[in-house]
């Protein structure tokens, strides 16, 4: 079937501001009242049902919705803005209102394979987020995730409310890959060549827990099977892996200096 038969409509209003809306046969999108879509692109296929609510911005963004797997509902809460956002999603993507996306590097900031990511409602996300294996990662409210950060998630994060992250902060649920024989990984790296690390199980996976009112420093890493109880403070380029640290607790990692 070719190109043109697939597309079922272009919206034609929002080509005169320099956007590009498609959505395939089969699929729905459904745009609210009051919404700004500039320089902008927007595509569903799939089977994909998705709901941009009233007063949204978009903004030189591509948001594209590509789920064939059942996750195939997104919905964007009202009065959000997203600007300079690529967002891939080929699971199933919800945010409240009141969010703000804003991309600070040409890295997509939001990719999922086979998952989905749930947000509440006034938060400002500049990181990155990465989900496969059918994982979640769950947000709450009045949260602020700063540029260089990044989710990924194999299996499920969760996130409270009013938690301030800093700048590179990595918070992963996983290993992200498996440990091959060197022969086994040579044939698969010259079968999928050139993407290398290719693989279909899913590693090492444990969830992280962050509640609510946690600050986490600069340069901080938040491993697989952690969790942050209430009020912690992490130092800046602390690591934590495998670990349950109390609520109201203030945890660094050792330093030593040594004269000589």
């Amino acid at each position: 079937m070719s190109i043109i038969k697939k597309i079922v409509s272009v919206k034609l209003k929002y080509l005169l501001k320099g956007s590009i809306v498609i959505v395939e046969e089969g699929s729905r999108l459904t745009i609210g009242k009051n919404c700004k879509i500039q320089k902008a692109k927007i595509v569903v296929k799939h089977h994909n049902n998705v709901t941009i609510s009233d007063n949204c911005e978009i903004k030189n963004s591509t948001l594209a919705f590509y789920s064939n797997n059942g996750l195939n509902e997104s919905i964007i809460g009202a009065n959000s803005s997203f600007e300079n956002v690529n967002l891939q999603c080929y699971g199933s993507f919800k945010c409240g209102e009141y969010n703000i996306f804003k991309q600070m590097s040409r890295t997509p900031m939001l990719t999922t394979f086979n998952g989905s990511l749930i947000i509440g409602h006034h938060n400002r996300f500049m990181n990155r987020f990465w989900i496969r294996f059918n994982a979640k990662i769950e947000i709450g409210n009045y949260n602020n995730i700063n540029e260089g950060s990044w989710l990924r998630a194999d299996e499920y994060i969760s996130i409270g409310n009013y938690n301030q992250i800093s700048y590179n902060v990595m918070i992963w649920d996983t290993n992200t890959h498996n440990t091959y024989e060197a022969q086994t990984r040579r044939e698969m790296t010259e079968k999928y060549f050139p993407f290398f690390g290719f693989e279909t199980e899913k590693p090492v996976t444990k969830p992280i827990i962050i509640k609510s009112d946690c600050w986490i420093a600069q340069n901080a890493v938040i491993f697989k099977g952690t969790t942050l109880n209430k009020e912690v403070n992490v130092g800046f380029g602390t690591f934590i892996s495998n670990k349950t640290i109390p609520e109201k607790t203030t945890v660094v990692n050792k330093i030593e200096l040594k004269q000589f």
